[in-house]
């Protein structure tokens, strides 16, 4: 669950990169890039398990998502650090457990906690490598100046710093000077640090980034550049554009995932208009699973978004670089979302140096590139919900120290059993102590409920509340 952090181990990974990127493109009778790759990573939101074309769906089509897979790699086994939106992200952006960095629950408009600014994200260590970094969409890490994404490694920012489902203003009692919420029907789109505008509708965004993603794009000349798409889709509320509604068997939320598929498809061709295409790696995944009143899906798997059965927290994921990941590919190995940290600084040549601690990442380069592997780079994963540990897998198996529907120790064979549906843990006593002798170094490490880790850092915390903008009531915008 640790990476250490070796300069000597670090390079040779990155050597290992280079030269089989090289190797691979001499294959092809392209001159080989060794300038480090762009990178594109696609967050898509609550997207279900079952949702896409190259993962079973059917009542949507996603012909320019299935293209990632088809033309890279499809993981069977890619999980998230939580089955809910601001804690999964911080790990993402970090390579940490949410728990490692005190990111345990979801934070709300004119929050006073947000991720710490002393933690070091992916686009710090990517910028510190010569990336331009631009970060398009949802944070939602804290809305104060110190949280926001120029202050966590972005060069610029352009989206909404919470979910388009808390419509909040904030209005300020002169006589007292408290803050009090204000539900509307508006959220600030932020460019950089400043409120461009307020928005009702934030289906209209989608082109919006996706058009500006593509003028980045073009105007990277010879820098490198890392781009984070937070799309809005498809959380609820679902907000397709006019245009799209009714194309699809799934109502607003199938429409919406289509739309998106045809944006990605847009940003893929305007790479290869550029020219960009072989040197760009791109990513496509979700943050959760999907959420129960909305119409994802996580089949095969059992369960949805706020739980930690599998269609809660085991996600899509798709990588596409033409010329260096080989076609194609299905990887089944544990993969989770800490680990495009230390992935993506080891493809770019970046430094894990300046990171202030432990991580939980490790590198899964090798297994994106086709490399037949010895062993997997990670066994175990850990599954939390808030700050409690409700299960812990290693292999093929996975122990519920306590499942969703209130059963405790209950194991699943999630390679015979991805649904979750037969209990063995009576058939197999030596695999559940084996589970929970895992369990126990996570709970020192990590925490467990109330009981805090040893390795747990701190949330960050704002020194003083400023709304990002203020303001009075108005009936037409109150909540009906």
């Amino acid at each position: 669950m640790v990476l250490p952090h070796s300069p000597f181990l670090f390079a040779l990974a990155v050597g290992f990169l280079l030269s089989l990127q090289n190797a691979r493109g001499q294959e092809t009778g392209n001159a080989p890039a060794l300038r480090p790759p762009n990178i594109i990573l696609i967050l898509v939101d609550d997207l279900g398990y079952g949702d896409l074309g190259c993962y079973g769906a059917s009542k949507q089509a996603t012909p320019n998502i299935d293209r990632l897979a088809a033309e890279g790699a499809r993981l069977t086994d890619f999980y998230v650090s939580a089955p809910v939106c601001s804690p999964s992200r911080a790990a993402f952006l970090t390579g940490c457990y949410h728990k490692r960095i005190g990111v345990n629950h979801v934070f709300w408009p004119v929050s006073k906690t947000g991720l710490n600014p002393n933690e070091v994200t992916i686009a710090e260590i990517l910028r510190a490598r010569g990336y331009a970094t631009r970060y398009f969409g949802k944070w939602h890490l804290g809305d104060q100046k110190v949280f926001l994404p120029t202050r966590q490694g972005f060069d610029h920012n352009l989206g909404i710093p919470y979910s388009h489902d808390m419509g909040s203003m904030v209005r300020v009692k002169k006589e007292s000077g408290r803050l009090n919420p204000l539900h509307m029907r508006v959220v600030p789109v932020l460019r950089d640090e400043k409120v461009e505008e307020l928005v009702k509708d934030v289906g209209p965004l989608m082109s919006v980034y996706e058009q500006e993603l593509i003028e980045f794009i073009g105007a990277s000349g010879e820098q490198p550049f890392f781009a984070m798409l937070a799309q809005h889709a498809v959380h609820l509320p679902n907000e397709p554009s006019k245009s799209y509604r009714g194309i699809s068997q799934n109502g607003d939320y199938g429409d919406w995932l289509h739309e998106l598929d045809d944006s990605v498809g847009r940003i893929l061709a305007a790479l290869e208009e550029s020219g960009l295409d072989r040197q760009t790696l791109v990513l496509l995944t979700s943050d959760n699973g999907p959420a129960k009143k909305n119409n994802g899906t996580a089949a095969p798997l059992r369960g949805t978004k706020h739980t930690t059965w599998e269609g809660g927290v085991r996600v899509p994921f798709v990588a596409r670089w033409p010329g260096t990941i080989p076609p194609g590919q299905v990887r089944r190995e544990i993969v989770a979302c800490m680990d495009l940290l230390p992935t993506l600084a080891a493809i770019s040549g970046g430094s894990l140096s300046s990171v202030p601690g432990t991580i939980d990442g490790v590198n899964v380069a090798p297994l994106l590139l086709g490399t037949q592997l010895d062993a997997p780079p990670r066994q175990t994963f850990a599954y939390y919900q808030r700050t409690k540990l409700m299960a812990v897998r290693h292999g093929r198996w996975k122990l519920h120290l306590k499942a969703p529907d209130g059963r405790e120790n209950v194991l699943f064979d999630l390679q015979a059993d991805v649904a979750e549906t037969t209990d063995l843990a009576a058939d197999y006593p030596a695999v559940v102590r084996q589970l929970l002798d895992i369990a126990g170094p996570v709970r020192l490490d990590l925490g467990d409920g109330r009981k805090k880790g040893i390795g747990v850092r701190s949330l960050g915390h704002a020194a003083k509340l400023r709304p990002l903008f203020q303001a009075t009531s108005h009936p037409s915008q109150e909540d009906e």
